[in-house]
């Protein structure tokens, strides 16, 4: 290490030690990366992420399923699926204005507490039903 005083008497690294100094710091600053809290918790968001893959998978087909089967016109799928009213495009029960105020709707023989008579109400159903079948965890 080699060192020589400048004017004011003040020592001054060799070129040489700036020069390894900053080959140091460069080395330093690209593992830093591998080092530091941020790529863990990267490691970490990942894994969690992927954990249970398929599950959230199946999750996302049968919330895009409810969804659909539930937004389809009464008798789509034959027996089961859609609770829409194809003439009105909404969630009522067509044979009685009483129980759709009641937010209630007689389908296949069972009362069920489904009801929208609006574009809002019908965005409410959606978030609901698909929510039931799929929740981030």
């Amino acid at each position: 290490m080699m060192t020589e005083k400048d004017d004011y008497g003040l020592v001054r690294p060799s070129t040489e030690d700036v020069e390894k100094g900053a080959r140091e710091a460069e080395s330093i600053k690209a593992n830093s990366f591998k080092n530091s809290t941020d790529h863990v918790r990267y490691r970490m968001i990942k894994k969690s992420l992927f954990k249970y893959w398929e599950l959230k998978v199946l999750q996302l087909a049968l919330g895009v399923y409810i969804t659909i089967a539930t937004f389809v016109p009464t008798g789509t799928f034959s027996d089961w699926g859609g609770f829409v009213t194809a003439s009105v495009g909404y969630i009522i029960d067509p044979a009685s204005e009483e129980r759709t105020q009641e937010g209630v709707i007689l389908t296949r023989g069972a009362r069920r507490a489904v009801v929208a008579t609006n574009d809002f109400q019908m965005a409410c159903v959606a978030i609901t039903r698909f929510t039931a079948f799929f929740m981030v965890g």
